[in-house]
């Protein structure tokens, strides 16, 4: 394995040119730790980052910690050095705290992500509100400091939350049937800009107020591009034996006529904690979902035990069970849209890209139900991979 890591590093560079028309860059901090996401603090005398020992992406999933440096140059200062994975700080807008994102002191590879604060002089993390997924991927404060902002995945769509720094409950902010992203707010956190799409509809720009329902759409950068019919998608929800609700989109073939039975493709998402989201169904992917609708196929892309955006519980279902509760989830999936005639019992295939790609595999030797199978990308030895892969 090589070990000559480069590391990432914090480094400033002035805006204004000096004397020799040079923009000298300055460098904050040196030696074996790998810098991976920082903040200012609003009167711009310190950095907040968050650091990992190397580069490697395992070291990320289990070992990240909080440090503070001066930006004129400094001695780092640790802030938060518990075991774990500690992410993405942001300052409050008083200098007087930092929040991010972390397993609570506790390495969790599945993944964890609760929102706590820590006094940015130095002091005990507080843990705030739990969000739905408990994944929280964090934006930022609120003006006035008494929340923080933060989006996750809440079943098949993505959301905005904010989290009172107080520790009361976690509001929900937008409730839109589809995903959210790309967020940003207004200087007073009254309005946000973000992106949005949906099943039928590409990703375009739009405003809001924060908290309010209403939005105004900005831009319409799709609207010229030609598009070809499109096989329409629903959400459906089964469930699995162990009386386990499971959800799934399905997507028809173009042109369905209620009554016949179409060939129907099962993807399966990697992860395991991937998520199938109201997505928009034309945009690119590793898999074209209308590509196969318009060649007369249905698509079922389920989210069995192990998705994101079902909550923790969930999340950590199939931990140590590859292969089993999750395969009966897919299969439960699969007699569903046969049971509402969309199927054809002898024209099912199989195909998913990682953990997806595994569960191909797994899938096969377990029933010969599907005609054809395609492993993505797949691990179908769990030991091999273990020592072969980082």
């Amino acid at each position: 394995m090589d070990r000559d890591f480069k590391y990432n590093h914090l480094y400033v560079v002035p805006l204004a040119k000096d004397a020799d028309g040079e923009r000298p860059a300055r460098r904050l901090t040196a030696g074996t730790f790998h810098v991976t996401s920082f903040d200012w603090s609003p009167d711009g005398r310190t950095l907040v980052f968050a650091h990992q020992p190397d580069p490697t992406i395992n070291t990320g999933f289990v070992e990240r910690d909080l440090a503070t440096v001066p930006a004129d140059s400094g001695a780092v200062t640790p802030l938060v050095t518990w075991a774990g994975v500690d992410d993405t700080p942001r300052f409050s807008p008083d200098g007087a705290w930092v929040a991010f994102v972390s397993d609570g002191g506790r390495p969790e590879r599945v993944g964890l992500g609760d929102l706590y604060v820590v006094p940015a002089a130095g002091g005990e993390p507080r843990r705030l509100a739990d969000t739905p997924d408990r994944n929280a991927t964090l934006l930022g404060w609120s003006a006035d400091g008494t929340e923080l902002f933060a989006t996750e995945a809440v079943r098949t769509t993505r959301q905005v939350l904010a989290v009172p720094v107080d520790g009361s409950p976690t509001r929900q902010l937008t409730t839109f049937d589809g995903v959210v992203g790309s967020v940003a707010f207004d200087r007073a956190t009254a309005w946000m800009a973000y992106t949005f799409e949906d099943l039928d509809t590409p990703e375009e720009v739009y405003l809001g107020p924060v908290g309010g329902v209403e939005r105004t759409r900005l831009t319409s950068v799709n609207a010229a591009l030609p598009r070809p019919p499109m096989g329409r998608t629903e959400l459906l929800t089964w469930t699995a034996p162990d009386g386990l609700k499971i959800d799934g989109l399905l997507t028809y073939p173009v042109g369905y006529e209620p009554g016949r039975a179409y060939p129907l493709i099962l993807q399966i998402h990697g992860g395991p904690a991937g998520v199938f989201s109201q997505r928009f169904t034309g945009a690119p992917g590793i898999y074209m979902t209308q590509v196969f609708a318009q060649a007369g196929y249905a698509v079922l892309r389920p989210n069995p035990r192990g998705s994101t955006g079902y909550g923790k519980d969930f999340r950590y279902a199939n931990v140590r069970d590859w292969g089993f509760g999750d395969y009966e989830d897919l299969m439960a999936g699969v007699d569903t849209v046969l049971a509402m005639g969309v199927a054809h019992p002898d024209s099912l295939a199989v195909m998913g890209w990682s953990y997806g790609g595994y569960m191909t595999s797994y899938v096969v030797t377990r029933t010969d139900r599907f005609k054809a199978a395609s492993m993505g990308a797949g691990l179908p030895n769990l030991i091999s991979m273990v020592t072969t892969t980082d």
